[in-house]
């Protein structure tokens, strides 16, 4: 799925706004959600509102784990139906980073990033950057990518070492991109 510059695109919906400064947007399973810094979520259905949920503070990240959404932010991530209804909590930790694959991958704001399988247990801890994790990505052949606050990347094997860091960037990373192929 990529963008291509020479089809024309048609505006299909204007959704009313969540309430609140969007601050996370994910599609998945024919659902729209949207997140806000209130700690609102919405979920759309092509241009049909089909839930609300009022989560505490504010949601930065989001993705569909099957039919389920994880949604996470400073209060923590929470596993929600597609219905919109609470299913637990998964974290009380403050999470700044998720990439879902195989598995769910939670980047904290202090630095840790724990890993949980489909059942939403967490299955592993992963320690080495030091700061606030700011991205996550799975690569195609289940290693991890992870980037910091501190100017650090680093790739995580299946068995949960990390590779040397990849240093020098200067300043924050704040982003990352899985090439398909790896």
């Amino acid at each position: 799925n990529s963008f291509d510059a020479s089809v024309s695109y048609m505006l299909l919906a204007v959704l009313p706004g969540p309430g609140g400064a969007i601050t996370s947007l994910c599609w998945g399973g024919g659902l729209l959600a949207a997140g806000t810094d209130e700690g609102r979520l919405r979920l759309w259905r092509e241009d049909e509102e089909v839930a609300t949920a009022q989560l505490s503070g504010a949601l930065g990240r989001c993705a569909f784990v099957g039919d389920d959404l994880v949604s996470a932010g400073a209060e923590g991530a929470w596993l929600i139906g597609a219905d919109g209804l609470l299913k637990r909590q998964i974290t009380d930790a403050p999470i700044s980073a998720l990439a879902w694959g195989e598995r769910l991958a939670l980047g904290q704001q202090r630095g840790g990033i724990d890993l949980y399988d489909a059942a939403g247990e967490r299955t592993a801890t992963l320690e080495g950057h030091g700061a606030g994790i700011s991205a996550l990505g799975w690569l195609p052949d289940g290693r991890l990518a992870s980037a910091s606050w501190y100017g650090t990347a680093a790739i995580w094997g299946i068995d949960g070492e990390r590779s040397a860091p990849l240093e020098g960037h200067g300043a924050a990373v704040l982003d990352l991109s899985v090439h398909p192929d790896g």
